[in-house]
């Protein structure tokens, strides 16, 4: 490269390798998040006490850095009926990252994701390289990688970020081994300088092939459909009739794997923490209690559920069938789930055969493309501009129509195998598991024609990710969440999730057979009423199973003289609210959306889901304590922080109909 793109690209690596060095503890982030505690313990404990088990000395360290909210959960592991204990994730990232936690605590995770993060950048700019001007090249890379969740997620002591720099190895060794580079031109090996000729061994094809292998195995290891990204690499190889390198790319990806699965057996005594032992999640409350005696209560309770679930599954077949007595095929049914062995939970769901129906399929894949929580061009907006880079200067490559491939076959497996959960799980910013892959869509551009396209994802991130952008270890807000950000008026306009199990920074509750979800912080609930923000749009969704034919709010505000306007569905009314309550009955004439949802006994059954969109729009506010309004001891504090608009109250709702009910 140019000397001063170099010297560009090593100013922009030391920023983002000192930046995680020097963040406060306890400060800066506050808090852990979804499975943090374990990989961070993990690598703590390999540091200093040299095993992967879990004691009270390991949860003490927790508390020196992260003080002020106890870990809510703390993933452990055990084969001998939790007499031993072992932290319950993958060891490698812990592994790979416990020397700079030896050296700068949790801080040191974050160091190391730095430092890939880092070395993705290199390898991408290196890579685009060849097809553009070195400054172009690197200002892509760079933009593809911070412009995004990326630089959020570095900032997450999770293996999101190794799992990405796996996809960047392989496919940036794996293309030095499918394509001819110029600098790896056999002329040009052994020539030059000491350092040249070192550099020309490591770029040669033989080497490409073991790095490629190798490197995507560290991810497989963690998630295993990541291996669908060497299928290109393999396929390539094996067109272009490499049987050799085929064979030792094959070979490499074993040998690391059954190095890595040796190393955790050395450890724990299983080869994953996925397979075989018995694994559950604990708070930790107190330094000096390890919390195990949780288990009896949390199996009791989950085998409560199982066995109540499969009562009135095992009631309504008798029913429809009428060959035995319903109360009898229950008690027979819930018996059966009390007696059952419990299961291990291990990667058993992914050799499972899809359970979808093509609602939830078509629902899914919107929500995965421009969802506003999740959506892939709305949190990676370089992946767009990749896909019209590849169509319009790629698209006779046949290994980057695999490439491709690999990518829609990831996201169909996540899709396809976790449909309730293929975003991320508890704790998410965009799509945490589809970040992994991310990285592919790089590697599917050559020539960046025209050269203004890498402009545009730059405005996106001004107009929507400028908050992840500018805060990625999170936002100082009031009812704080991982996807504040999603708040912004940018994103209004985008689809909200409502398949997802639970939405970020949102909660729900019943009033009057109406099941009510709303953002947490526009609306504050009393014991008699919901409150809502003052001065603001807020939008709440009415979850029915029968179609409405009216429905009565009672209405009132804290300030005098507040004009307000209420839309339920496609019915509006606008108002001059008071202290005085007032009755205001809506009659919508259809519902805002249409799904299916699993039923909550019985998952074989699909229930039609009607929603309605309720828009409360209040002009003023005030403060509660104002009009003295009765609320919970335990709640007051909030209350009386917030500036309330208008409380509202479904007080009578009139159905039409039966609920629709599908049995597949």
């Amino acid at each position: 490269m140019r000397p001063t793109v170099v010297r560009g690209l090593l100013a922009l690596s030391l920023v983002l390798l000192v930046l995680p060095l020097v963040l406060a503890k306890p400060g800066t982030p506050g808090s852990l998040r979804a499975d943090e505690p374990a990989y961070l313990l993990g690598a703590l404990s390999l540091a200093f006490d040299g095993d992967l088990r879990c004691d009270a000395k390991d949860l003490e360290r927790l508390w020196h850095e992260y003080p002020y909210v106890p870990p809510s959960n703390v993933i452990l592991m055990t084969n001998d009926g939790w007499q031993t204990l072992y932290f319950g994730k993958p060891y490698l990232y812990s592994f790979m990252a416990a020397p700079f936690a030896a050296l700068f605590g949790s801080n040191g995770l974050v160091f190391f994701n730095a430092l890939m993060v880092v070395a993705m950048i290199w390898m991408g700019a290196d890579y685009l390289r060849r097809f553009n001007s070195d400054g172009l090249a690197t200002l892509f890379a760079t933009a593809f990688f911070l412009i995004g969740t990326t630089l959020p997620f570095m900032f997450w002591l999770h293996p999101e970020i190794l799992n990405m720099f796996a996809t960047v190895g392989c496919l940036y060794f794996g293309l030095r081994a499918v394509e001819s580079w110029a600098d790896d031109d056999p002329a040009t090996l052994g020539t030059g300088s000491r350092w040249r000729r070192w550099l020309g061994v490591l770029a040669g094809r033989p080497a490409a092939v073991v790095l490629s292998a190798s490197t995507l195995a560290l991810g497989v290891y963690n998630k295993p459909m990541l291996a669908f990204m060497g299928v290109p690499v393999i396929v390539a190889l094996a067109f272009g009739k490499r049987w050799r390198s085929v064979a030792g790319w094959l070979t490499s990806a074993v040998v690391t794997m059954a190095v890595i699965a040796g190393i955790s057996f050395a450890f724990t005594g299983t080869p994953t923490a996925y397979l075989g032992f018995a694994r559950a999640g604990f708070p930790v409350k107190t330094p000096f209690y390890v919390p195990t005696d949780l288990v009896a209560e949390a199996d009791a309770q989950a085998q409560e559920r199982m066995a109540a679930a499969a009562a009135m599954r095992a009631k309504r077949e008798a029913e429809e069938g009428g060959e035995i007595d319903p109360e009898e095929a229950a008690r027979i049914a819930a018996e059966k789930v009390v007696n059952e062995e419990k299961p291990v939970r291990s990667f058993w769901w992914i050799f499972r055969p899809p359970d979808l129906t093509w609602q939830e399929s078509t629902e899914d894949a919107w929500y995965f493309l421009v969802g506003r929580h999740t959506g892939l061009f709305v949190y990676q907006p370089f992946s767009i501009v990749c896909l019209v880079l590849f169509a319009v200067s790629a698209w006779r490559s046949r290994t980057r129509w695999m490439i491709l491939g690999a990518l829609g076959a990831v996201a169909l497996f996540f899709l396809g195998q976790i449909p309730f959960n293929w975003h991320g799980g508890g704790g998410f910013i965009g799509n945490r598991y589809f970040l992994m892959a991310y990285p592919g869509f790089l590697f599917l551009v050559r020539e960046i024609r025209p050269r203004w396209s890498v402009v545009v994802p730059f405005a996106w991130a001004g107009l929507a990710l400028g908050p992840l952008l500018i805060s990625p270890v999170g936002l100082v807000v009031r009812d704080a969440t991982l996807q504040a950000h999603a708040r912004g008026n940018a994103y209004k306009a985008l689809p909200l999730e409502h398949a997802l199990r639970e939405l970020p920074g949102h909660y729900g509750l019943v009033r009057d057979q109406l099941y009510l979800t709303m953002r947490r912080d526009q609306v504050r609930e009393s014991e008699l009423e919901l409150m809502t923000l003052g001065g603001s749009r807020v939008t709440v969704w009415a979850h029915v199973l029968k179609p409405i034919e009216s429905v009565t709010f009672k209405i009132h505000s804290p300030r005098p003289e507040n004009p307000v306007r209420i839309r339920f569905g496609d019915d509006e009314v606008e108002l001059i609210a008071g202290p005085q309550e007032q009755e205001v009955t809506f009659r919508p004439s259809r519902p805002d959306k249409r799904r299916w949802e699993r039923g909550y006994d019985d998952y074989d059954r699909l229930d039609l889901h009607l929603l309605y969109e309720v828009v409360i729009e209040a002009e003023h506010g005030a403060r509660p304590a104002w009009y003295g309004a009765p609320l919970p001891a335990w709640y007051g504090e909030a209350m009386q922080s917030f500036f309330a608009g208008v409380a509202f109250l479904p007080v009578e709702t009139v159905y039409t109909g039966e609920p629709t009910i599908s049995t597949y």
